[in-house]
């Protein structure tokens, strides 16, 4: 009798299986509980926040761009012969745009972000599929015990993936390519939705990810039918703890910086949680006025006036990277002194010049934020004022670029 339980399970587990990966396949009526306003809308391009550059730095701009082209993709994989991570190559997206990757299994070079929409392409490039197909759609595979951290053929941070697709400006009608089968990005993101559970998942890239593909919707709802609010989403990520946040807590830092952006756009907040999110980001600012260090670096502490002063100085390259890199993505009424940030940028210069090449594949992370960070900061010739867009930044990809095989 257990016996012909277990079968009867199995044969309904392969059934199931086989009406996802067979029969799936994008379909117009069936949409799930993504809010209205992200379908019937023609803006089907995400939200786009880009830094604001200030030209501070006078630095080597040859050596600047030398050091941000070692640590291509191609150059620090593909050329010997070693596969990427998932991860490595969202921070390539990051800082070389869509750049392209090469691998012995592909006749020619592709785009990075063609990783991310084919699953063929992604098999090769990251020596298996980054995708998988659940009940309510396709979805980018997350680092959990099935798929551990020592594989990079799943996402390091749950919901990575989307929010840097959303960066790079992809919008949902992204063709995507599984299996053999035609979907679009916005079923990945309708699944993203209807799953999304606050309590459960990291949060930090899943409010950038929300931000960015369905603002404004009033809220949205999981396959349970409960409904959530970006006020929910506010209310969580301002309630948690900086201490034991990957990269020390500054992924929160940016993605409150992200939200307050895109509700100065959109819309997204009650007046009485933009208020609790501005005050956030003010407390957070004139702390790290307090514990910027002489030398310009933020400590792994940088959120504890009192803890800062007796921190270590492990970690400071990652901290002051990607602190420098939110501060210049904060709303233009946060007024960050030139001071400090200029001091932060010569130290991210010095420490950068430090790092040892064989130790760039290890430390892609680290520098990919303060590459960007410094070229936010650089003066150059032929941009005349401040607060004008990064000449360096990606534009919003082109569709045929993105089916490209």
């Amino acid at each position: 009798m257990v016996s012909l339980a277990k079968a009867t399970i199995a044969i309904l587990a392969v059934i199931v299986a086989l009406r996802w990966i067979d029969g799936a396949g994008h379909r117009d009526d069936d949409l799930g509980q993504l809010p209205a306003v992200a379908l019937a809308s023609d803006e089907v391009a995400p939200v786009i926040c880009r830094p604001h550059c200030r030209q501070l730095l006078t630095l080597d701009v040859a050596k600047l761009d030398a050091l941000c082209d070692r640590l291509r993709i191609q150059r620090l994989f593909s050329d010997r012969g070693t596969k990427p991570s998932a991860s490595a190559l969202l921070h390539g997206l990051r800082l070389h745009g869509n750049d392209e990757v090469t691998t012995s299994e592909l006749s020619e070079p592709v785009p990075i972000l063609q990783v991310f929409l084919d699953s063929e392409v992604s098999g090769y490039v990251l020596g298996g599929s980054i995708f998988q197909l659940g009940p309510d759609g396709p979805r980018y595979r997350w680092r959990t015990s099935v798929y551990p951290r020592k594989t990079g053929v799943a996402e390091r941070h749950y919901a990575q993936i989307i929010a840097s697709l959303g960066e790079f400006g992809v919008p949902l009608s992204a063709p995507l390519m599984i299996n053999g089968h035609r979907y679009r990005l916005l079923d990945i993101v309708r699944d993203f939705a209807v799953r999304f559970d606050s309590e459960r998942h990291e949060l930090e890239w899943a409010a950038v990810a929300l931000a960015l593909y369905l603002a404004p919707a009033p809220e949205w709802r999981d396959r349970f039918g409960v409904a959530t609010t970006f006020d929910d989403v506010a209310a969580h990520l301002l309630a948690t703890e900086l201490t034991e946040r990957s990269c020390a807590g500054t992924h929160v830092f940016y993605a409150l910086t992200i939200l307050a952006r895109v509700d100065e756009k959109r819309t997204i907040f009650t007046p009485r949680v933009r208020n609790m999110l501005l005050a956030r980001l003010t407390s957070l600012v004139d702390t790290m006025r307090q514990t910027q260090r002489a030398d310009g670096s933020w400590s792994v502490l940088w959120f504890d006036t009192d803890a800062a002063k007796r921190a270590p100085g492990d970690g400071s390259l990652i901290v002051t990277g990607h602190l420098v890199e939110s501060l210049l993505y904060l709303p233009a009424r946060f007024k960050v002194p030139d001071d400090e940030v200029l001091r932060a940028g010569e130290w991210l210069w010095q420490a950068l010049s430090q790092v040892p090449e064989d130790a760039y594949v290890n430390d892609l992370c680290p520098m990919t934020h303060a590459l960007c960070a410094l070229r936010h900061l650089l003066r150059r010739p032929n941009m005349q004022n401040a607060g004008t867009v990064d000449p360096g930044l990606p534009s919003t990809p082109d569709l045929q670029i993105l089916q490209k095989r």
